[in-house]
């Protein structure tokens, strides 16, 4: 998978802040799991540190959830993948290119596709 990317991303560890050598390429995966994979080699060719953002920890309070009651929260919410969410954590790296899929806070530009 390396050597892929390689051929996509050639010279990727100079031109890594480049945003229109970035812009002109990309690779499309049909499967989660690869793009997870490609995204967790791509990040290892970048400099500095990783650090991982994770989802929420525990069901909501604020009604009665029955049997979800007696279930282990953070173990049900960590394996839980859903086609169009992302998994439980997120790896990134200050200066790591990112996209936004859904419009968070279009008052912010935190807009699809930004």
């Amino acid at each position: 998978m390396h050597n892929f990317n390689a051929s996509i991303y050639p010279d990727f560890d100079n031109k890594y802040e480049d945003w229109l050598y970035l812009g002109e390429r990309g690779i499309l995966s049909p499967i989660n799991d690869n793009v997870d994979e490609i995204s967790t080699i791509m990040l290892s060719m970048l400099p500095g540190d990783v650090k991982s953002y994770k989802s929420s920890d525990a069901l909501s309070t604020s009604n009665n959830c029955g049997p979800l009651n007696e279930m282990e929260p953070p173990k049900l919410l960590h394996s839980i993948k859903i086609f169009g969410l992302r998994n439980h954590y997120l790896d990134l790296k200050v200066g790591a290119p990112i996209i936004l899929l859904r419009n968070l806070n279009q008052s912010l530009g935190l807009c699809n596709g930004t």
